[in-house]
């Protein structure tokens, strides 16, 4: 994933090493029975892994928009840079999630 997308947060663009993470696009398991394949993967810090996780910030599957879930919280206040992910290799993830 590092090689693919940099050492930096796919949201917010930190790049402090010590607090990214690998994550993934699509959980894993579960109803949502996401792949473990590194085109589901993405790098992202600490922080915005967390509110990825709990389901506070989502990834829309057809358009990388990123959108949260709390009402009257914008992206902005959850210090989030990104509105989506098109500046990743969507290529790469489309190919390996097509089954």
């Amino acid at each position: 994933l590092i090689k693919r997308y940099g050492m930096k947060c796919a949201f917010c663009d930190i790049s402090e090493e010590k607090i990214l993470e690998a994550a993934h696009i699509i959980p894993i398991g579960g109803k949502h029975n996401g792949s473990d394949h590194p085109g589901n993967g993405l790098i992202l810090c600490r922080n915005c892994h967390k509110l990825q996780e709990e389901g506070i910030v989502l990834i829309e599957p057809d358009t990388y928009k990123l959108k949260t879930i709390l009402e009257g919280m914008t992206l902005i206040e959850l210090k989030i840079k990104r509105n989506d992910l098109n500046h990743l290799n969507q290529d790469y993830y489309l190919q390996s999630n097509k089954d």
